[in-house]
């Protein structure tokens, strides 16, 4: 505000409302900015839910697999067994 406007009533309010538009404004801005980040929260939160499911099924399965790789190796015949089968 300058000098001349201090000497002027009508005109400070009129720079105060200005300043205050331009608030209420930024601000008006600023509420969009936040509701659009909560809802991007949102939708990150889902998305790390449904990725952390999927890695629990993914180790699931490979568990399983390593299970069943493990049941094959333990019946497939050791070195011992395989020369003593060439022998006879």
């Amino acid at each position: 505000m300058s000098p001349a406007e201090a000497l002027v009533p009508g005109a400070t309010i009129v720079a105060m409302l200005d300043e205050l538009e331009a608030l209420s404004t930024k601000l008006a801005e600023l509420a969009g900015y936040v509701r659009a980040l909560k809802d991007e929260n949102t939708q990150l939160h889902a998305q790390a839910a449904a990725a952390t499911a999927e890695l629990a099924g993914l180790r699931a399965k490979i568990t399983a697999a390593t299970q069943r790789m493990d049941a094959l190796l333990a019946r497939l015949p050791g070195e011992d067994e395989t020369a003593e089968a060439k022998a006879k």
